[in-house]
C-alpha cells in the first residue's frame, strides 16, 4: 500500500484513463493499541520528561481565548508545547525537510511526541510530518474535544 503525497496533483507523469490490472497481495495486520494514546495515558504521563505533548492548534485555541463552542472548557493540556501544524509543511501534503522540522520542534531525533488538536485531524497530519523527521510521534485522536469533557483532567490557559 502506498500514499501519494499531494494527492493526484503530485503524480509526476501523464494521467491515463482505462482499466488497470491490480496485483493482489495477502497481508496480516495486527492491532497495536499502544499506538493510540488515550486521555488516561496522557494524564498519567503529564510529568514524564520522556514525553513531549505537542498542541498543534491555533494560538487562540491553546490559550483558551478561542476554541470550539462544542467544548465545555477551553485551554490546553498542562505542559503542552504549541506548534501550529501548518508550520511543519512546505505545501499541501509536503512536510518540510526533516532537519527543518527538527529545528522547529527543538527536540532531538527519536524523541517521543504525542500531537493533539481539537479533534485529531490536524494532529494526524502533524504526526506524519514528525515521523518523517525521525520522531517517535503518535496522534491523540480524542484531542481537546475529548480532554475538555473530563472535569477531573487539568488544563492550563
Amino acid at each position: 500500500m502506498a500514499v501519494l503525497a499531494q494527492g493526484i496533483a503530485g503524480w509526476p507523469g501523464e494521467l491515463e484513463l482505462g482499466a488497470v490490472e491490480l496485483q493482489k497481495t495477502k497481508v496480516s495486520l495486527e492491532p497495536r493499541p499502544e499506538a493510540v494514546p488515550t486521555w488516561q495515558e496522557l494524564r498519567d504521563r503529564l510529568e514524564d520528561p520522556a514525553l513531549t505533548i505537542l498542541d498543534v492548534r491555533r494560538e487562540d485555541e491553546y490559550t483558551g481565548r478561542g476554541g470550539m463552542q462544542c467544548d465545555p472548557r477551553q485551554g490546553h493540556i498542562p505542559g503542552a508545547r504549541r506548534l501550529e501544524h501548518l508550520l511543519l509543511f512546505a505545501g499541501p501534503g509536503r512536510p518540510l525537510p526533516p532537519e527543518e522540522v527538527r529545528e522547529l520542534v527543538g527536540l532531538p531525533e527519536g524523541a517521543e511526541v504525542v500531537a493533539y488538536c481539537h479533534s485529531g485531524s490536524r494532529s494526524a497530519l502533524a504526526a506524519l510530518a514528525l515521523r518523517s523527521a525521525g520522531y517517535e510521534a503518535r496522534n491523540y485522536p480524542g484531542s481537546w474535544h475529548e480532554w475538555s469533557r473530563h472535569d477531573e483532567l487539568p488544563l492550563e490557559r
